[in-house]
């Protein structure tokens, strides 16, 4: 039997622990991880493979084509030489060259290599409107335009029209507009009668969520004259709520003016409740409501005034019939009674009510800490004791109230050897390895993408292994989470950009598995990552909030990319996160809220009038990004302090603490 062992340091490391992986003891033996003298001449000849790749590269970029040439047809052999044609065939897609790139999507057909090649001649086919061409050479994409291509062309031809039309309709039923190529499509829809009433209204009542009027206003003209005047009272409503009042007096159809008057109050009462509230108590005698027409306004009402905390939450949560409540408002009605400290509502409601999906341990706490609450003592400790065995927020918060070392309940994987070994010999596999060591991470992900679709689940998990084995750890934790091995804690948290994370943390005096899992939750140490809002890097900084921070420490940043530099990224966000823990005088829950959701949002979320426990204050904070984001970075945190080699239970800052008052407090 042999022990897989990522590197000596993790081994050391994690040595309180029990390892996460481990080798089948029925499996052959692995062969010797020592370098051997053939290995040797191969790692010398992959190194001089990587440096006339570049120099390739370099020439084809100063147009030097013969240069190019001659390194291109020295690397036959190298693993990566299909990205050299890739490269070359990208500056030149076009109809004079379309055989040879005819050529090279045929030669490696669906291959990662072939995606930045594929979609750009797609694009210029369709410009070039080649019907046959871009037919033969679609596959399957997320982008819009490239799929109403698709079915523009697909009605040049003889085929059966029922499947353009369904793939149609799917594209239309949008809230906001369709690119231009999506016109043609459309209007062969409406062409052939295929756009009737209740498709173009469920579109506008899309429109509306959105509040997108121009787009209301085109939908308006496809109704029929019977529905036009409804279009116009949608059009009216969403830019004035209060045109509500009047509804009753149009001369629409009935279901129609409920759906206007539900569409319009589900939006604004998101935007202004106290409106919303007044507005449907006008309009509530005035407007017959379906009953799927109350559920929805019931639901979004429940759950608007539930989240902020409104005086008028519990009656409208109340009002919801049971079999009408789903997860969300099961889970708002537990946190409606945490904000009114009433602990004998909160232990019935959680001994009554079914946990909602995935979400058994926070049932499990609050019925103890009511327990606790209510002098329930002996029915507090099974609780917690029973609970404290999970590596998680609620576990560690169980052990904290019982004062019993957090678990970090890790398990062994028994991986096979020669599996491992077949998997790294596979050619996609090779060439995710070598974009990554070259640092081509957007075309190694694909490539790694690509082949992980193709294998088994089993296959899938021994990835994982591999990749933490690279050093790849983002793509490690999320082959981990995928397979569900989340018990292989040393592959979930390693200690990743160790140097830099150490330095870093120590200069601003922070402790160290506070930095590790604020990066751990931003990025999962993907170095290059990029959010939806432009956060870049290791840790997820804003470019507005790291040139201020760069301003402060006298640090040149001249431009956002410098971002995705490790060792950069991680000085600003350690400073970033030492100013958020200064604000907040030494509180680091309030500094990690901070860091999620900006500082100034949080001093809202702080009652000036009251004290209160600071699980309660974490458990009602109305975000639920940011309420998962605080609940997992002090996870992650705890289980670095114990990979790190502290005992220290940190969730006891938690117990027996308040914040209020706009300033935390811990109770005497």
């Amino acid at each position: 039997m042999r022990k897989y062992t990522p590197s000596l340091f993790a081994l050391l490391l994690c040595a309180s622990l029990s390892s996460g992986v481990a080798a089948d003891p029925t499996a052959a033996p692995v062969p010797s991880l020592l370098p051997t003298p053939i290995a040797s001449q191969q790692s010398d000849k992959l190194k001089a493979q990587r440096a006339q790749f570049k120099q390739a590269l370099k020439a084809l970029k100063k147009g030097q084509i013969k240069s190019f040439r001659r390194h291109q047809s020295q690397l036959e052999d190298y693993v990566l030489h299909p990205y050299l044609q890739q490269s070359y065939l990208l500056k030149r897609i076009n109809l004079k060259h379309r055989l040879e790139i005819k050529e090279f999507l045929d030669t490696y057909k669906n291959a990662a290599v072939t995606v930045p090649i594929r979609f750009r001649f797609l694009r210029m086919l369709a410009r070039k409107k080649q019907t046959a061409l871009f037919l033969t050479y679609y596959q399957p994409t997320s982008d819009i335009n490239l799929q109403c291509h698709w079915l523009n062309f697909r009605l040049k031809t003889n085929e059966q029209r029922n499947d353009i039309f369904t793939q149609a309709k799917r594209l239309w039923l949008h809230g906001k507009s369709r690119p231009k190529s999506c016109d043609p499509v459309f209007k062969a829809l409406i062409d052939n009668k295929e756009l009737n009433d209740d498709l173009v209204w469920q579109r506008m009542i899309l429109a509306a969520k959105a509040r997108q009027s121009g787009l209301i206003r085109y939908l308006t003209s496809l109704l029929s004259k019977e529905r036009q005047n409804s279009g116009s009272h949608l059009l009216k409503s969403v830019r004035r709520p209060e045109h509500l009042t009047n509804l009753h007096k149009s001369n629409i159809p009935t279901e129609d003016m409920g759906q206007i008057a539900a569409s319009t109050l589900s939006k604004l009462v998101w935007r202004d409740k106290d409106r919303a509230l007044k507005l449907l108590d006008k309009i509530s005698s005035k407007i017959q409501f379906t009953y799927e027409q109350k559920k929805i306004i019931a639901r979004h009402f429940a759950l608007s005034l539930a989240t902020s905390g409104h005086q008028r939450a519990g009656e409208w949560l109340e009002n919801i019939p049971p079999h009408e409540q789903d997860d969300k408002l099961i889970r708002w009605k537990l946190v409606n009674d945490l904000r009114q400290l009433d602990w004998q509502q909160v232990n019935n409601w959680v001994k009554r009510t079914p946990a909602p999906k995935d979400d058994e341990s926070s049932w499990l706490y609050w019925r103890g800490r009511s327990e606790s609450q209510l002098g329930q003592n002996q029915l507090t400790q099974n609780t917690f004791d029973q609970l404290s065995r999970k590596r998680n927020y609620y576990g560690f918060l169980a052990s904290a109230h019982i004062d019993q070392a957090p678990s970090l309940e890790s398990k062994t994987f028994h991986f096979e050897p020669l599996l491992l070994t077949a998997l790294k010999q596979s050619e996609g596999l090779q060439r995710a390895k070598e974009l990554y060591l070259i640092d081509r991470k957007i075309d190694a992900r694909r490539e790694w993408y690509r082949f992980k679709r193709q294998r088994s689940f089993e296959e899938q998990k021994h990835l994982a292994v591999i990749a933490h084995e690279w050093g790849w750890h983002n793509q490690a934790i999320i082959s981990l989470a995928e397979t569900r091995l989340f018990d292989a804690v040393d592959m979930r948290f390693p200690i990743a950009y160790q140097e830099l994370m150490k330095n870093a943390s120590k200069q601003k005096q922070l402790d160290m598995s506070w930095s590790l899992a604020i990066a751990r939750r931003e990025s999962a140490f993907m170095p290059d990552a990029r959010s939806r809002v432009g956060a870049l890097g290791l840790m997820q900084l804003m470019p507005q909030t790291a040139r201020y921070v760069a301003k402060k420490e006298r640090v040149k940043l001249h431009s956002t990319r410098q971002l995705l530099n490790p060792e950069l990224n991680i000085k600003l966000g350690t400073s970033y996160l030492k100013r958020l823990l200064d604000e907040h005088e030494g509180n680091n829950i309030l500094a990690t809220a901070s860091y999620n959701a900006g500082k100034h949002r949080v001093k809202k979320w702080i009652a000036l009038d009251q004290e209160i426990p600071t699980d309660v204050w974490i458990e009602t904070i109305p975000y639920h990004e940011t309420r998962a984001y605080i609940k997992n970075v002090l996870a992650y945190q705890q289980i670095y302090t114990r990979i790190l080699g502290s005992d220290d239970n940190l969730f006891k800052q938690i117990v027996g603490s308040t914040i209020g008052n706009a300033e935390p407090k811990q109770s005497p």
